[in-house]
């Protein structure tokens, strides 16, 4: 779950804190800040993110940041990194849901459901 404290507009990005499940491999909570910033681009759009996330077994943050494009509204690929891992992924989303395909530390898959219905 997240909330935006700022909505993005021309020259502020969106700024972000949320808090969930970090490392799907340990189920480890944790929680974020991030900057982001979405650009229309001529086959789609692209959006860059950028802060810290804090895991609950650790005393200190990590760098996060990644990128994701999408050439269309359904679906999505990118790459991530959360300060432990580094994780290409793919996305498909039909009407409220949304199936993320991983490449955990570019060498394990995993795999995640979501439901946005609010």
């Amino acid at each position: 779950m997240n909330t935006v404290l700022v909505s993005e507009s021309k020259g502020i990005p969106t700024l972000r804190i949320g808090a969930g499940v970090q490392e799907s491999l340990t189920g480890n909570p944790g929680y974020f800040g991030i900057a982001e910033k979405h650009f229309s681009i001529a086959n789609g759009s692209l959006h860059l993110f950028s802060g810290v996330g804090f895991r609950s077994n650790e005393n200190h943050g990590h760098p996060v940041a990644g990128f994701k494009f999408s050439p269309t509204k359904n679906f999505t690929f990118g790459f991530q990194s959360d300060g432990h891992w580094d994780n290409a992924f793919v996305a498909k989303t039909d009407k409220e849901f949304t199936i993320t395909l991983y490449l955990i530390d570019l060498e394990m898959f995993g795999i995640g459901l979501s439901w946005a219905k609010f």
